[in-house]
């Protein structure tokens, strides 16, 4: 019965999932039938690829094998994010209807995707080769036209500007990849967080940002349906690189503003609050502690004290710990897609210090996990 269940689920998932795509793949699909039609689209190629790849992953033994680190009993297969990024991929190669910037970005998570496969079949690549992709793939985008503005009509403004991109991008792609430890964790927070960029591109009528983010979207919820617990497959470093890289490039393709600086920079900021929030604290919380010192340490260490970890120190379990971060990034979400057709930046600071708040309280439950365990982990 179990595993009829677990067949039957996706099945019946990619059925409906073909049906809308059916229904709603006319000539007179428009607006936002057209974003049905590729968050459908998306979802059957993942529902789709995702089993193919297992397999893949099977006969050429991209395994996640069990140890004492891991919370899975079972080798899993670890190539997940090429299904992802092939039905991300694919979804838009049915529209042929491509821009320059969305180019780039493509190209860039094909190398996060194939430097991150290559670690998960070979196993062994370095620190120091992830984050010289990660700057190439940011190089990439930022020379099809994908970067933040800053200063533009001053003489230094530009190559702040590029060595900013850089660093939001290097650093939110490494943000996620840490909070993909716990089964449906990356993908549900994928899933939420293109649903959110896509809620704020559609409200400013950016159509190109909406055709992306919706079908990453799709994408991830078909993946979702093998990834959740317990899971049969897993995204793998390329999956995690590709994309957080992704998530991290939507932020920069926004245009969340007709030139305010606050509100450009804070609507992204907002979205992926999480991310940003857990890198901050266990960053901070490491160097204070002694338990990493110096860029590398960072970069390798792999101690139990991320966001998922500190939940489960205060009993959450693994599916309360996915909803939590989902409903928490949904929540920041929500307030972030009033900001942009905000009357006033009145608007703009009180969503700010929402956010601020959330995280506040987040703190505090860290705090009282560490306190109740008796370390500084809270796990």
């Amino acid at each position: 019965m179990r595993v009829f269940r677990s067949v039957a689920v996706p099945v019946a998932a990619a059925g409906v999932a073909f049906i809308l795509y059916r229904i709603f793949s006319g000539a007179q699909c428009a607006g936002l039938l057209r974003h049905l039609r590729l968050f459908t689209l998306a979802l059957f190629l993942a529902t789709l690829l995702t089993p193919a790849m297992g397999w893949v992953a099977n006969r050429v033994g991209a395994l996640d094998n069990p140890g004492d680190r891991k919370i899975h009993k079972l080798p899993t297969p670890l190539l997940g994010g090429a299904a992802v990024f092939g039905a991300f991929f694919l979804s838009h190669v049915f529209q042929m209807d491509f821009t320059r910037e969305m180019t780039g970005l493509f190209i860039a998570g094909f190398l996060m995707l194939a430097v991150g496969t290559i670690d998960d079949v070979k196993g062994g690549l370095p620190s120091s080769a992830r984050l010289l992709a990660q700057v190439a793939a940011s190089l990439i985008v930022i020379a099809f036209g994908m970067r933040l503005n800053l200063m533009s009509h001053t003489w230094w403004g530009p190559p702040m500007s590029v060595a900013l991109t850089v660093f939001w991008l290097v650093g939110i792609t490494n943000a996620i990849n840490f909070l993909d430890g716990v089964d449906g964790l990356a993908s549900g927070l994928s899933a939420s967080t293109s649903a959110i960029f896509f809620i704020l591109a559609y409200r400013l009528n950016d159509p190109y940002l909406a055709f992306i983010t919706v079908t990453l979207c799709g994408a991830s919820l078909g993946f979702l349906l093998f990834n959740f617990k317990p899971a049969r497959i897993f995204l793998g470093d390329g999956g995690a690189g590709f994309i957080g890289f992704t998530l991290a490039a939507f932020g920069v393709m926004g245009n969340w503003s007709g030139g305010n600086p606050i509100v450009s920079f804070s609507i992204p900021i907002i979205v992926l609050g999480v991310p940003i929030f857990d890198m901050i604290y266990t960053t901070v919380e490491r160097l204070a502690t002694g338990k990493a010192r110096g860029l590398k340490q960072l970069l390798e260490y792999t101690g139990r004290d991320h966001l998922h970890h500190r939940l489960a120190g205060l009993g959450f379990n693994d599916i309360q710990t996915v909803l939590f971060i989902c409903l928490v990034t949904l929540a920041l979400g929500f307030g972030a897609s009033v900001i942009p057709t905000a009357p006033k930046m009145t608007t703009v600071y009180l969503m700010m210090a929402q956010a601020v708040c959330v995280f506040v309280i987040i703190t505090l439950l860290m705090l009282y996990g560490a306190r109740r365990n008796g370390n500084g982990n809270g796990g």
